[in-house]
């Protein structure tokens, strides 16, 4: 019997070495990061990531794929004037499997950016820290989408999950959505004219835009039915838009 009182003791101390084994290698972060010139077309195209886009006071656009795992990190390619930058590839071990892995992107875009840039992760947030471009495509399939932006057109979707965003500058037909979760968006200095939000089941309301018109509980529209317009759709959740 005596021997058997080893095996919860080994198990202990196997887990401690594994642990101590994964926060040593936790900190080791494999990074790479390209800058491209402010007027191109930026795609950024993620599968188990959240990106983050910031303002930075350089003159090039610059991204950042960083990685506490092997990462074999994949260049970008071009065509014509668009830049794709694609998720690398990640090599991970047996410790890596026991325990979570971190993927992170960051573009850092200058305030003078004029391009459009293009976003979109499967499995990650999207977060936007006061972004400034011509045109902003941003879309994940699991994870919130939120921030701030200053754009003439905006299409935003979240697949299962909420959408908050303060936009400014629309000047374009823009849209947003999201299959299942809320949206909450504040309006500056835009040039949309009519505003079309629908829920297929959650509250809608519309606060401080002109011309504010409730079809049902779930549809309110404002403004003039003509010009440039902003729709937002949800099929499960709630919008507020003031």
């Amino acid at each position: 019997m005596k021997k058997f009182i080893w095996f919860p003791i080994l198990a202990i101390i196997i887990a401690g070495l594994y642990g101590t084994m994964y926060m040593q290698h936790a900190r080791t972060v494999i990074s790479s990061s390209e800058s491209f010139a402010p007027t191109a077309n930026i795609q950024v195209r993620a599968q188990n990531a959240a990106v983050r886009v910031v303002q930075t006071e350089a003159n090039n656009v610059s991204v950042q794929q960083t990685a506490n795992v092997k990462y074999a990190v994949r260049k970008s390619t071009n065509t014509r004037n668009t830049r794709t930058i694609r998720q690398g590839q990640t090599h991970l071990s047996l410790l890596d499997h026991l325990f979570s892995t971190t993927i992170n992107i960051t573009v850092r875009v200058p305030r003078t950016y004029r391009g459009t840039l293009t976003v979109v992760t499967t499995n990650g947030a999207i977060s936007f820290n006061q972004l400034h471009a011509r045109t902003l495509h941003a879309r994940t399939q699991s994870g919130a989408l939120h921030g701030s932006v200053s754009v003439k057109k905006l299409t935003a979707r979240a697949e299962s999950s909420t959408i908050g965003l303060t936009a400014t500058g629309l000047q374009q037909n823009s849209r947003v959505q999201t299959a299942s979760g809320a949206v909450n968006l504040q309006l500056l200095d835009n040039g949309i004219r009519h505003v079309n939000a629908k829920a297929d089941s959650g509250e809608v309301s519309l606060a401080n835009l002109p011309q504010i018109k409730r079809i049902d509980e779930h549809h309110v529209t404002s403004g003039p039915a003509h010009g440039t317009q902003l729709t937002v759709t949800t099929q499960s959740g709630a919008i507020h838009i003031h």
